[in-house]
Protein backbone atom coordinates (compact mmCIF):
# COMPACT_ATOMS: atom_id res chain seq x y z
CA UNK A 1 0.00 0.00 0.00
CA UNK A 2 2.64 2.54 0.82
CA UNK A 3 4.29 2.02 -2.57
CA UNK A 4 0.78 3.31 -4.25
CA UNK A 5 0.21 6.02 -1.87
CA UNK A 6 3.95 6.99 -2.82
CA UNK A 7 2.84 6.97 -6.37
CA UNK A 8 0.18 9.01 -5.78
CA UNK A 9 1.95 11.42 -3.75
CA UNK A 10 4.31 12.11 -7.04
CA UNK A 11 1.43 12.23 -9.10
CA UNK A 12 -1.18 14.76 -7.03
CA UNK A 13 0.86 17.80 -8.52
CA UNK A 14 -0.45 17.02 -11.76
CA UNK A 15 -4.32 17.00 -10.73
CA UNK A 16 -7.07 19.40 -11.27
CA UNK A 17 -7.42 21.90 -8.37
CA UNK A 18 -10.74 19.89 -6.67
CA UNK A 19 -8.43 16.28 -7.25
CA UNK A 20 -6.04 17.70 -5.64
CA UNK A 21 -8.03 18.36 -2.52
CA UNK A 22 -9.72 15.25 -3.05
CA UNK A 23 -6.68 13.20 -2.57
CA UNK A 24 -4.85 15.95 0.07
CA UNK A 25 -8.07 14.90 2.19
CA UNK A 26 -7.39 11.09 1.84
CA UNK A 27 -3.56 11.12 2.84
CA UNK A 28 -4.72 13.16 5.57
CA UNK A 29 -7.66 10.77 6.74
CA UNK A 30 -4.99 7.99 6.37
CA UNK A 31 -2.27 9.75 8.44
CA UNK A 32 -4.71 11.22 11.12
CA UNK A 33 -6.83 7.02 11.73
CA UNK A 34 -3.22 5.43 12.30
CA UNK A 35 -2.17 3.78 15.36
CA UNK A 36 1.36 4.83 15.05
CA UNK A 37 3.02 6.96 12.37
CA UNK A 38 6.46 5.78 11.35
CA UNK A 39 9.32 7.48 9.08
CA UNK A 40 7.99 6.41 6.06
CA UNK A 41 4.99 7.95 6.83
CA UNK A 42 6.75 11.59 7.50
CA UNK A 43 8.74 11.13 4.23
CA UNK A 44 5.37 10.45 2.24
CA UNK A 45 3.46 13.36 3.82
CA UNK A 46 6.32 15.50 3.35
CA UNK A 47 6.26 14.57 -0.57
CA UNK A 48 1.94 15.39 -1.00
CA UNK A 49 3.35 18.78 1.05
CA UNK A 50 6.06 19.43 -1.47
CA UNK A 51 4.25 18.51 -4.82
CA UNK A 52 1.26 20.71 -3.54
CA UNK A 53 3.61 23.48 -2.70
CA UNK A 54 4.60 23.85 -6.26
CA UNK A 55 1.54 24.79 -7.79
CA UNK A 56 0.53 28.53 -8.82
CA UNK A 57 -2.20 28.33 -5.51
CA UNK A 58 -0.06 27.36 -2.23
CA UNK A 59 -3.08 27.21 -0.26
CA UNK A 60 -3.95 23.58 -0.27
CA UNK A 61 -0.01 23.07 0.28
CA UNK A 62 -0.04 25.84 3.46
CA UNK A 63 -2.99 23.25 4.62
CA UNK A 64 -1.61 20.21 4.24
CA UNK A 65 2.24 21.36 5.90
CA UNK A 66 -0.15 23.00 9.16
CA UNK A 67 -2.49 19.91 9.43
CA UNK A 68 0.33 16.92 9.05
CA UNK A 69 2.25 18.91 11.27
CA UNK A 70 -0.53 18.71 13.70
CA UNK A 71 -1.27 14.76 13.10
CA UNK A 72 2.70 14.24 13.41
CA UNK A 73 2.67 16.41 16.85
CA UNK A 74 -0.19 14.49 18.33
CA UNK A 75 1.42 10.92 17.39
CA UNK A 76 4.09 11.45 19.73
CA UNK A 77 6.90 8.97 19.69
CA UNK A 78 10.00 9.69 16.91
CA UNK A 79 8.39 11.40 14.21
CA UNK A 80 6.74 14.01 16.85
CA UNK A 81 9.82 16.44 16.93
CA UNK A 82 9.37 16.96 12.87
CA UNK A 83 6.19 18.76 13.45
CA UNK A 84 7.88 22.19 13.62
CA UNK A 85 9.83 21.54 10.43
CA UNK A 86 6.07 21.67 8.70
CA UNK A 87 5.00 24.55 10.61
CA UNK A 88 8.19 26.53 9.44
CA UNK A 89 7.70 25.56 5.74
CA UNK A 90 3.85 26.75 6.11
CA UNK A 91 5.55 29.92 7.59
CA UNK A 92 7.89 30.14 4.42
CA UNK A 93 4.60 29.71 2.38
CA UNK A 94 3.29 32.69 4.26
CA UNK A 95 6.03 34.72 3.86
CA UNK A 96 4.43 36.05 -0.17
CA UNK A 97 2.97 39.41 0.63
CA UNK A 98 4.48 39.83 4.34
CA UNK A 99 7.62 40.97 5.63
CA UNK A 100 10.55 37.83 6.14
CA UNK A 101 13.03 38.06 8.96
CA UNK A 102 16.83 37.69 8.23
CA UNK A 103 19.81 38.41 9.90
CA UNK A 104 23.29 37.14 10.98
CA UNK A 105 26.75 37.97 10.60
CA UNK A 106 28.65 38.96 7.56
CA UNK A 107 31.97 37.40 6.24
CA UNK A 108 33.92 40.21 8.12
CA UNK A 109 31.91 39.20 11.42
CA UNK A 110 29.04 42.51 11.52
CA UNK A 111 25.74 42.20 12.29
CA UNK A 112 23.15 42.10 9.51
CA UNK A 113 19.64 42.64 9.34
CA UNK A 114 17.83 42.52 6.13
CA UNK A 115 15.50 45.38 7.57
CA UNK A 116 18.20 47.22 7.06
CA UNK A 117 17.99 47.16 3.60
CA UNK A 118 14.58 48.49 3.36
CA UNK A 119 14.10 50.73 0.21
CA UNK A 120 16.00 48.11 -1.81
CA UNK A 121 14.41 45.25 -3.76
CA UNK A 122 16.87 42.59 -2.28
CA UNK A 123 17.16 39.04 -3.71
CA UNK A 124 17.65 36.84 -0.29
CA UNK A 125 19.81 33.28 -1.83
CA UNK A 126 20.19 30.28 0.70
CA UNK A 127 22.80 28.19 -0.42
CA UNK A 128 25.94 26.46 -0.02
CA UNK A 129 29.27 25.77 -2.43
CA UNK A 130 28.14 21.92 -2.44
CA UNK A 131 24.93 22.44 -3.77
CA UNK A 132 25.20 22.35 -7.72
CA UNK A 133 22.06 23.87 -8.39
CA UNK A 134 23.08 26.68 -6.01
CA UNK A 135 26.32 27.11 -8.08
CA UNK A 136 24.66 27.30 -11.45
CA UNK A 137 22.47 29.76 -10.43
CA UNK A 138 25.54 32.39 -9.94
CA UNK A 139 25.87 33.40 -13.81
CA UNK A 140 22.50 34.49 -13.63
CA UNK A 141 22.24 36.02 -10.25
CA UNK A 142 25.29 38.14 -11.34
CA UNK A 143 24.11 39.12 -14.71
CA UNK A 144 20.45 40.55 -13.33
CA UNK A 145 22.65 41.91 -9.81
CA UNK A 146 25.24 44.31 -12.62
CA UNK A 147 21.95 45.47 -14.61
CA UNK A 148 19.96 45.92 -11.95
CA UNK A 149 22.22 47.55 -8.95
CA UNK A 150 22.39 50.66 -9.68
CA UNK A 151 18.71 50.84 -9.70
CA UNK A 152 18.61 49.92 -6.19
CA UNK A 153 18.98 45.77 -6.29
CA UNK A 154 20.99 43.83 -3.98
CA UNK A 155 21.49 40.19 -3.31
CA UNK A 156 22.16 38.48 0.42
CA UNK A 157 23.57 35.24 0.35
CA UNK A 158 22.75 33.44 3.40
CA UNK A 159 25.58 30.23 3.13
CA UNK A 160 24.35 27.04 4.86
CA UNK A 161 27.92 25.85 4.15
CA UNK A 162 29.90 23.81 8.05
CA UNK A 163 32.80 24.38 6.32
CA UNK A 164 34.24 28.08 6.35
CA UNK A 165 37.18 27.86 3.88
CA UNK A 166 35.02 26.92 1.03
CA UNK A 167 33.15 30.01 1.68
CA UNK A 168 36.02 32.44 1.70
CA UNK A 169 37.88 30.32 -1.48
CA UNK A 170 34.26 30.82 -3.27
CA UNK A 171 33.75 34.36 -2.65
CA UNK A 172 37.55 35.45 -3.25
CA UNK A 173 38.10 33.40 -6.40
CA UNK A 174 34.13 34.63 -7.89
CA UNK A 175 34.92 38.34 -6.25
CA UNK A 176 31.50 38.21 -5.17
CA UNK A 177 29.93 41.69 -4.90
CA UNK A 178 26.76 41.16 -2.80
CA UNK A 179 26.75 40.42 1.33
CA UNK A 180 27.36 36.91 2.14
CA UNK A 181 26.45 35.89 5.98
CA UNK A 182 27.90 33.21 6.88
CA UNK A 183 28.35 32.87 10.88
CA UNK A 184 32.32 31.67 12.11
CA UNK A 185 30.99 30.72 15.28
CA UNK A 186 27.90 28.51 14.11
CA UNK A 187 28.88 27.75 10.43
CA UNK A 188 26.12 25.44 8.49
CA UNK A 189 23.42 27.91 11.15
CA UNK A 190 21.10 30.09 9.82
CA UNK A 191 17.97 31.37 12.42
CA UNK A 192 16.03 32.14 8.95
CA UNK A 193 16.59 28.55 7.37
CA UNK A 194 15.18 26.75 10.44
CA UNK A 195 12.16 29.73 10.90
CA UNK A 196 11.09 29.18 7.62
CA UNK A 197 11.50 25.30 6.84
CA UNK A 198 14.57 25.54 4.47
CA UNK A 199 15.49 21.95 3.96
CA UNK A 200 16.10 22.58 0.21
CA UNK A 201 18.60 24.85 -1.42
CA UNK A 202 19.18 26.92 -3.76
CA UNK A 203 16.12 28.55 -1.87
CA UNK A 204 15.65 32.36 -3.43
CA UNK A 205 13.37 35.10 -2.46
CA UNK A 206 12.73 38.37 -3.58
CA UNK A 207 11.93 41.26 -1.27
CA UNK A 208 9.80 44.47 -2.84
CA UNK A 209 11.12 48.12 -1.77
CA UNK A 210 8.28 47.97 0.85
CA UNK A 211 10.20 44.81 2.48
CA UNK A 212 7.19 42.40 1.01
CA UNK A 213 8.47 39.18 -0.34
CA UNK A 214 6.78 39.22 -4.12
CA UNK A 215 8.36 35.80 -4.75
CA UNK A 216 9.32 32.57 -3.41
CA UNK A 217 11.12 30.64 -6.62
CA UNK A 218 13.02 33.72 -7.82
CA UNK A 219 15.68 31.57 -9.81
CA UNK A 220 16.23 31.45 -13.81
CA UNK A 221 14.02 33.43 -15.74
CA UNK A 222 11.78 34.43 -13.23
CA UNK A 223 13.86 36.57 -10.90
CA UNK A 224 14.72 38.60 -14.46
CA UNK A 225 11.27 38.77 -14.91
CA UNK A 226 9.98 40.05 -11.38
CA UNK A 227 13.09 42.58 -11.62
CA UNK A 228 11.81 43.70 -14.74
CA UNK A 229 8.63 44.14 -13.37
CA UNK A 230 10.39 46.12 -10.58
CA UNK A 231 12.27 48.13 -12.63
CA UNK A 232 11.23 48.46 -15.77
CA UNK A 233 13.02 47.03 -18.44
CA UNK A 234 16.25 48.86 -18.80
CA UNK A 235 19.09 47.63 -21.40
CA UNK A 236 21.06 45.06 -20.08
CA UNK A 237 25.05 45.27 -20.37
CA UNK A 238 25.19 43.56 -23.47
CA UNK A 239 22.92 46.07 -24.91
CA UNK A 240 24.62 48.76 -24.40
Amino acid sequence: KMISLSVGAQLIGTYKPAEQRKAYEQYRSYFADKDSLTREDLSLAAMVARRLEQQEDVTLAKQAYREFGRIFENAGGPVARFAETFEASARRLDLLGNEMRVSGKTMAGKPFKLSDLKGKVVLVDFWATWCGPCIAEYPNMLKNYERFHDQGFEIVGVSLDEDRDAVENFVERKEVPWTILHDKEHPGESEAASEYGISAIPAMFLVNREGKVVSLHARGEELTAQLEKLFGKSETPDDQ
